[in-house]
């Protein structure tokens, strides 16, 4: 009798390795699967960062190409201001104010400089025009020296 309560027992606990490795087998796919999802999640928010970072600097290259055109014609920045800005370049909303995600920030204009910055929603991109050479940053730059750093 004391064999079969030893069988017994030992079938018992046969049978809760079984069923521990079993639910093991279960849910370790399912604890994956949520890891590579976070991680897919992670890439696409990744990827929409670069996609408005992009957006940003074709933006401010666009605003540099009317700035140095306003250069050309006028041997000065002085006067340019969002309403000039406006004139070489129509398609991009201009400001003497805060940048923003769907505007650019004239600042710091002299004869000689000016500072072009935009947002990205998450951070800022400038770019400096100074004699004619530009210079890209990634600050909220208030003048062309502080637009350093590159994009």
């Amino acid at each position: 009798m004391r064999a079969r309560e030893d069988l017994g027992a030992t079938s018992s606990w046969f049978l809760m390795i079984v069923a521990l490795v079993a639910g093991a087998l279960v849910v370790v796919p399912f604890a994956l699967a949520g890891h590579e999802e976070a991680n897919h999640d992670r890439d696409a928010i990744a990827q929409w960062e670069k996609a408005r970072d992009l957006r940003a600097q074709a933006r401010l290259q666009t605003a540099v190409r009317g700035a140095s055109a306003y250069l050309a014609e006028n041997a000065t920045f002085a006067g340019f201001d969002p309403e000039q800005a406006s004139l070489f370049d129509p398609s991009i909303r201009y400001t003497s104010g805060a940048p923003t995600a769907s505007a650019v920030s004239i600042r710091g204009v002299t004869p000689t400089s000016l500072v072009l910055v935009t947002s990205t929603g998450s951070a800022y991109l400038c770019a400096a025009v100074t004699g004619g050479v530009v210079s890209f940053g990634r600050a909220n730059a208030a003048t062309a020296d502080a637009c350093t750093g590159g994009w």
